[in-house]
C-alpha cells in the first residue's frame, strides 16, 4: 500500500498509473477491513479513469 501511495502522490505519473494505484490500494484497505477507505480509493480510481473495467 505504501508503493501505491507513492504513485498516487506523484503528479508526474500518468492517469492510468494513478488510477490503478488507487484501485490496488483500495483492495488493500478492503483486505484490512477498512471499507470506508477502500470505497474512497476505488471511487477515486473511477473518477480518474471511468472506463477502467476493474473498478
Amino acid at each position: 500500500m505504501e508503493a501505491c501511495t507513492y504513485v498516487i502522490d506523484d503528479a508526474a505519473r500518468r492517469v492510468d498509473e494513478r488510477s490503478t494505484a488507487y484501485l490496488r490500494r483500495g483492495a488493500g484497505w478492503s483486505m484490512k477491513g477498512d471499507d470506508g477507505r477502500a470505497i474512497a480509493d476505488i471511487d477515486q480510481a473511477i473518477r480518474l479513469e471511468p472506463a477502467q473495467v476493474d473498478a
